[in-house]
């Protein structure tokens, strides 16, 4: 058995080398955004960097497009007794690997 710690995300392949310049790619042209693209970024175990990345591509989609109709649109609350900005970029990306938007 191996022991990874479970933040490591194991199960994942790694982020792809180019990840930053295929975010800054689809940012240039949200409108042109598929469903697979956010899917694909999403499905590697990204650092707290590369999932502020693309929760922040995920802002720019105002309201789900006709591209993304392929994802659940899911709102989802969080109430906490202290801030909880730094969960948000990983519960997108999570989500995002489960096909939820």
């Amino acid at each position: 058995m191996n022991n990874y710690p479970i933040e490591e995300l194991p199960w994942l392949l790694e982020a792809p080398a180019d990840f930053r310049a295929r975010l800054t790619t689809l940012k240039a042209k949200p409108e042109l955004l598929q469903a697979r693209d956010l899917q694909t970024l999403a499905a590697h175990r990204l650092n707290e960097v590369q999932l502020h990345g693309l929760s922040r591509l995920i802002d720019l989609i105002a309201e789900p497009k006709e591209q993304l109709r392929e994802l659940t649109a899911l709102r989802i609350a969080m109430v906490g007794s202290s801030t909880t900005q730094m969960i948000t970029p990983a519960l997108r990306g999570a989500c995002l690997r489960h096909g939820l938007l």
